[in-house]
């Protein structure tokens, strides 16, 4: 079972590694399994690495960011049928 760490997160902001056993914040999941698989290598441990870590990690660039409304997705949906 996998569980959220908030110590986690408090650990990068003072770029302290925490690790608890079974619990990890979003971006430390990521980088892990991505380390894990040897899909990307880096200096830092998945503790420390942020979402701007991982876009750099990946050499990626941001495509959106922000909160969306799901009707302006199924406009744009139906519009790309049509045309």
């Amino acid at each position: 079972m996998y569980g959220y760490s908030l110590l986690g997160l408090v650990g990068v902001l003072f770029n302290i590694p925490i690790k608890q056993s079974g619990h990890y914040f979003c971006s430390q999941f990521v980088a892990e399994v991505l380390m894990k698989s040897e899909v990307v290598s880096s200096p830092k441990v998945p503790q420390l690495i942020t979402t701007d870590g991982l876009r750099a990690l990946l050499k990626h660039d941001l495509l959106y960011e922000g909160v969306g409304d799901p009707s302006l997705l199924n406009q744009a949906m139906n519009h790309a049928k049509v045309s």
